[in-house]
């Protein structure tokens, strides 16, 4: 049994915030995905299969709706609503990302809900939350990702911001609901009480920053906008350096964190030829960015520009496999930067069998996914099924699930509430 098997999720959510009911849908639950007839808007998202832009081969869809049942469901009628209502007293979870008020307005919030079902937890997810001077904002991915503080910290010191191509401020909202979801399952299941879930796209942003936020109270000093840099005031290093085959990633600072790294980087430098006396003898437990910063900027930038030019060197002679395969044998802290093919090919990743393929029947084969969040022992997680067609499930779900008659099945289907 899976740990969330007996528990049923209505999923109403668009965009990567569908993350949030599909991590439920992976640990067992039964999560029905809820669309308009016709189907949801985030069946339009690229990129497609084979590059077919068609509303069921989205591999975006696919991706954040797999292990879901789907169904459609008009909720702009009365006689959608109805039905909706009918769901929900029988689930213990919705989750949805309409404006604040939206569902209420329409007799379908959670304080309309919970008196048909006082157990139910109603999982909100929106950029701004549901209170707020900013609550009522519309905002895209873009705008979520700027308003949580990242945006201002990505990209280049003398150009305009540039943000992450990916919805990251979705996807984390979603995983933040999926937290916060079962927290407040947890307390519906040990005393009957349901409750909303209020997230927000901008406060999942601000804490998956870690410690850019709390920087300035801690330091005095605000991170800036340093591309391929990172530091602060006149102490800046590189962290990103170009190799045969594409770019590597590195923490080149001495101090607690990082002497041991720095002796084996040099070390490796030394076997290449490159390595100069000074880096051979110098003290790396005191060179931390503190330590620098004492020596007075002209002295610390020579200091840190005499060992980025020999790093520049090293990497120019390997490829991000030799350097990956370094780093993990003597300690350095330093990674590859991979692409989607080499992630495909990682050897950790296939070694712990993290790929799994899913059939797609309607495409007449199957595609590679990325594996379970974790691993479990006693329940693994499973790929039990495809994202749903549209409204691949409605009679499943409305027939058997809820006792509809065929004729009452029809009926909702001439009016159009299906």
């Amino acid at each position: 049994m899976l740990p969330l098997e007996r528990f049923r999720v209505l999923d109403l959510t668009e965009g990567g915030y569908n993350l949030g009911a599909k991590v439920l849908a992976d640990m067992g639950a039964d999560v029905i995905r809820i669309e308009p007839p016709g189907g949801s808007p985030t069946r339009l998202t690229p990129p497609f299969y084979h590059d077919d832009p068609q509303p069921e081969k989205s591999l975006f869809w696919f991706a954040f709706n797999l292990n879901k049942r789907g169904v459609t469901l008009n909720l702009d009628i009365p006689e959608g609503r109805g039905l909706f209502q009918s769901l929900a007293s029988k689930a213990n979870i919705v989750m949805e990302s309409y404006k604040p008020g939206h569902l209420e307005a329409m007799g379908i919030g959670y304080k309309q809900l919970s008196r048909q079902n006082p157990g139910l937890v109603v999982t909100s997810v929106t950029p701004f939350g549901q209170t707020g001077r900013f609550s009522q904002f519309q905002a895209t991915d873009i705008v979520s990702w700027a308003e949580g503080g990242m945006l201002y910290l990505s990209g280049d010191q003398d150009r305009p911001p540039v943000r992450i191509s990916f919805p990251v401020s979705e996807v984390v909202a979603g995983s933040q609901a999926a937290a916060g979801t079962m927290h407040a399952l947890w307390h519906s299941i040990n005393t009957g009480e349901g409750q909303q879930v209020d997230v927000s796209a901008q406060e999942a942003v601000l804490w998956l920053s870690l410690m850019e936020p709390p920087y300035p109270a801690l330091t005095g000093y605000s991170l800036r906008r340093e591309g391929i840099h990172r530091g602060f005031d006149f102490v800046t290093w590189r962290q990103l350096y170009p190799c045969k085959d594409g770019h590597v990633s590195i923490y080149l600072m001495g101090g607690p964190a990082g002497a041991f790294s720095m002796r084996a980087l040099v070390k490796w430098m030394d076997e290449e030829g490159l390595a100069t006396q000074d880096l051979l003898e110098k003290k790396w437990e005191e060179w931390s960015p503190s330590d620098l910063f004492r020596m007075g900027e002209e002295k610390a930038l020579e200091e840190i520009r005499q060992v980025e030019e020999v790093t520049e060197r090293l990497f120019a002679l390997h490829t991000k496999e030799e350097i990956f395969d370094r780093a993990v044998r003597e300690r350095i802290l330093m990674a590859p930067c991979y692409d989607a093919a080499d992630l495909a090919g990682e050897i950790q990743l296939q070694a712990r069998d993290f790929w799994k393929e899913v059939e797609h029947p309607e495409l007449g084969g199957n595609i590679l996914y990325p594996g379970p969040l974790v691993k479990l022992s006693g329940t693994p997680i499973v790929f039990r099924r495809r994202a749903p067609l549209i409204g691949e499930h409605n009679r499943e779900v409305y027939c058997e699930g809820l006792g509809l008659s065929p004729q009452e099945y029809s009926n909702l289907g001439s009016i159009g509430a299906i």
